[in-house]
């Protein structure tokens, strides 16, 4: 069985080479977690990423990497078209896979409708946001051409996976069509002889949507706690982006570190005690998974499936006043965690079982 996981701004995460584009999605994360546990298995997996440089074709831990077009290469209003579709195109025939899996609302399920179609291939279409089905948001975050390929791919997917009941429920409310619920992979890790567990954490890319902003005013109401944020920009040259670095610089008690690579975050997180989520929408957030795997709880203004709460993994809050009142708790250890309950419920949920789903999944259409 051969997949491809057409993913164009992977090929940092993976390489681990951030000199070329400091900035990491959740999506293409997940891409490569996935990937990696498939190869171990001995599924001939292969990748289709944007041209940083590499070579056409190369082999990055086992994984075959093919190249579409470079960034914004060619020529404003044409370079889609070429030598954007054409180079992607070729690489898809390239890669030759039974198989093609791709994350997130885009073009993209649109071109691989199309191009399965022809080769009589498959392809899997995998939600990443809740956003993803939601046609007000798209409208208004989406251009109308990419939009439009995205509903027609989206309706021709051979399988759809969603990261929660919220998602299945628009996908079949907004699409009438019907999703697969598979909630995000992420490896298990061996424990190690970690620092102290002193910092309030809080790791995205630096965007609207995410709200940083409040995560900053709650370092202000905590002047005696250790806070660190950590995320890139959404885009080079990004303004909102330098507003918030400006801001979190006022705060005493709040290290700002910008971007930083998976493996440097991957560090910090044992030395958290306290997780944070401030952002408007979600999908299923890796960094919960990169909280839970090692006991930690979280504060969360998202809630996918009201997991949080039932499931004692942390604490939810619905606004500004609530994110203060529940780290208070938190701290005057009004409300306690069982850390070694948390590790428990990620490993029977988010590890092993997931690539289980994902395989079976991918056996059933091949």
């Amino acid at each position: 069985m051969k997949i491809c996981f057409v993913a164009l701004q992977a090929y940092p995460c993976l390489k681990d080479n951030f000199s070329v584009d400091k900035r990491i999605g959740g999506a293409e994360i997940q891409q490569v977690l996935i990937a990696r546990e498939f190869k171990k298995r001995g599924v001939d997996v292969s990748f289709i990423t944007l041209d940083y440089g590499q070579k056409d074709e190369e082999i990055i831990d086992g994984i075959k990497v093919y190249k579409a077009s470079k960034p914004k290469e060619g020529l404003k209003f044409i370079n889609f078209f070429y030598p954007g579709l054409v180079k992607l195109w070729k690489a898809l025939k390239k890669a030759n896979a039974e198989i093609y899996y791709v994350r997130g609302a885009g073009f993209l399920p649109g071109i691989l409708a199309l191009f399965s179609n022809i080769y009589n291939k498959k392809f899997i279409f995998a939600a990443a946001s809740d956003t993803n089905f939601c046609l007000s948001m798209l409208k208004k975050t989406r251009l109308k051409r990419d939009l439009l390929l995205y509903i027609f791919g989206l309706k021709r997917a051979n399988a759809i996976i969603v990261q929660n009941n919220k998602q299945k429920e628009n996908l079949s409310k907004n699409f009438g069509l019907n999703g697969i619920l598979i909630r995000n992979y992420y490896s298990p890790i061996v424990n190690v002889n970690n620092p102290k567990k002193d910092i309030i954490l809080w790791v995205s890319t630096i965007k609207n949507i995410k709200r940083p902003e409040l995560f900053i005013k709650l370092a202000r109401n905590f002047p005696d706690e250790k806070f660190v944020m950590i995320g890139g920009p959404n885009k080079k040259k990004d303004p909102f982006y330098e507003y918030i670095k400006e801001k979190a610089k006022k705060v005493k008690n709040l290290i700002f570190m910008g971007f930083q690579p998976f493996k440097f975050t991957e560090k910090i997180f044992w030395s958290c005690k306290l997780f944070v989520n401030t952002s408007n929408y979600e999908g299923f957030p890796n960094t919960f998974l990169q909280a839970w795997s090692r006991g930690v709880p979280v504060l969360s203004t998202v809630n996918p499936d009201n997991i949080i709460k039932e499931n004692g993994l942390g604490l939810v809050a619905n606004d500004e006043n609530e994110l203060i009142s529940q780290m208070k708790n938190f701290l005057d250890k009004r409300i306690t965690f069982d850390g070694s309950k948390i590790k428990k419920f990620f490993l029977k949920n988010f590890a092993e079982s997931v690539i289980s789903q994902y395989l079976n999944l991918f056996k059933k259409l091949y």
